[in-house]
């Protein structure tokens, strides 16, 4: 097919993922192996990363109805924060690190493997609940795994797609409880599928409308949190400034989506416009805030 067209973009791609997979398996001869790239993810770490996605698969598969579990095994949790670590370091890494352990999780099934998780979560946990991600430690944890799995990844996230209206319920059910991290990465996550993905995001999302009026709440809660917040102040952790600029971000592309999507998002904006003690987005000191109540 190569000999056919040259050229073409996706048989070169498809091919560098066919040699990674090669690659972390340790079955391409090095003479045959595409040239390594600068910052580009090692062998070990390779193979690593796939023998975890086994284990992953063969855990998933093995619990058939299983993994709609509040509460997985703690061999498959262990699996989880494996990958979720691998990933977590490869992004630390400049060059093609991460990129690589990204191809290597959609070719081996890494991907599949996690959305059927999170379809399952999604169907037994979080469709018409009421959420406290707190309490679901499980799919926060595959959330976050999907999200750095994403990050730059135009691939992953039209995979990832498919599944927004459970990553936009996790979100929503954040609050300050959960930690900055997991929160930061919710967020990223939702971002990134909705300015890459927004044709199907949108229509999936507004199938279950209830999660953008979460989500849209959450993420004002989220500008407005300062480091002296007390008790009384917003149920959101203190994020980075970056973050609060993509929380800030994506609640104005909710609202201009227009539709049910608009309205679910100013349903949950709008509550948080001023508190009965007089705090809230239009009389917040962070600029962020006030833009949002405006």
């Amino acid at each position: 097919q190569r000999r056919l067209f040259p050229r073409s973009v996706e048989i070169e791609r498809m091919l560098e993922e066919v040699q990674l997979a090669l690659k972390a398996e340790r079955r391409l001869p090095l003479a045959a192996a595409a040239p390594k790239r600068a910052g580009g993810a090692s062998e070990e770490m390779l193979s690593y990363l796939s023998k975890t996605l086994e284990s992953v698969q063969a855990q998933v598969q093995a619990l058939g109805a299983g993994i709609s579990e509040c509460a997985l095994p703690q061999e498959l949790s262990v699996s989880i924060k494996k990958v979720e670590y691998v990933l977590t370091k490869a992004a630390l890494v400049e060059g093609g690190c991460l990129s690589d352990l990204q191809a290597l999780f959609r070719t081996c099934g890494g991907m599949h493997s996690f959305l059927q998780i999170t379809q399952a979560q999604w169907k037994a946990n979080l469709e018409g609940k009421l959420v406290d991600t707190f309490k679901l430690p499980t799919m926060a944890g595959v959330a976050a795994v999907v999200s750095l799995a994403c990050e730059d990844s135009l691939e992953n996230l039209r995979l990832a797609a498919a599944q927004a209206p459970a990553f936009f319920c996790i979100l929503g059910g954040c609050n300050r409880k959960v930690d900055v991290v997991t929160c930061e990465r919710l967020v990223a996550l939702a971002a990134h599928l909705w300015q890459r993905c927004r044709p199907s995001v949108a229509e999936l999302v507004q199938l279950h409308s209830v999660v953008v009026e979460k989500v849209a709440a959450f993420l004002a809660k989220v500008a407005m949190a300062e480091p002296n917040d007390e008790a009384g102040g917003p149920d959101a952790p203190l994020l980075s400034a970056v973050c609060k600029e993509r929380a800030v971000s994506l609640t104005f592309d909710l609202i201009a989506c227009g539709g049910r999507v608009e309205k679910r998002a100013l349903r949950g904006v709008v509550p948080q416009l001023a508190g009965f003690e007089g705090d809230g987005l239009l009389t917040s000191a962070l600029p962020a805030a006030r833009s949002l109540g405006a």
